[in-house]
């Protein structure tokens, strides 16, 4: 028992000074944002973003197995944190034509670091004067 009782304190330092060398020291990933923002250029492109967007498994949901009408690239200067982005707006072909409702579309904001900043799909809206 004497021989247990000598180890206790150097148990309870040692396990201190783990805890201690956990905070301090960083963590060494290549995964999380800083890979991402080490990998981004400087100059956000529309290619680059096009690029992550075709990346995220959110916008991958929306536009399986459907036929892209047209896509449309727009840069916003708005956020403070994010001083450019570029909004890509996927506009899908009309899959039920006799509806008076809008064709589906989702919306991707892509910050200056090549991360995605938001992406949404609105609801349809209604196409006044239609006749179905």
């Amino acid at each position: 028992m004497d021989n247990v009782k000598k180890w206790i304190p150097i148990l309870i330092i040692t396990f201190f000074m783990g805890l201690l060398a956990g905070y301090f020291l960083p963590v060494q990933s290549d995964q999380g944002e800083e890979a991402v923002i080490n990998t981004c250029p400087a100059n956000v492109t529309d290619l680059t973003a096009l690029n992550v967007a075709l990346n995220d498994s959110r916008v991958i949901e929306f536009l399986e197995n459907k036929s892209i009408d047209s896509i449309k690239f727009s840069g916003i200067g708005f956020d403070e944190r994010y001083n450019y982005s570029i909004q890509i707006e996927f506009y899908l072909s009309d899959s039920e034509a006799d509806t008076c409702l809008s064709s589906p579309r989702m919306f991707v904001k892509i910050n200056n670091s090549c991360m995605i900043y938001s992406a949404y799909r609105p609801y349809p809206s209604y196409i006044p004067g239609c006749k179905s």
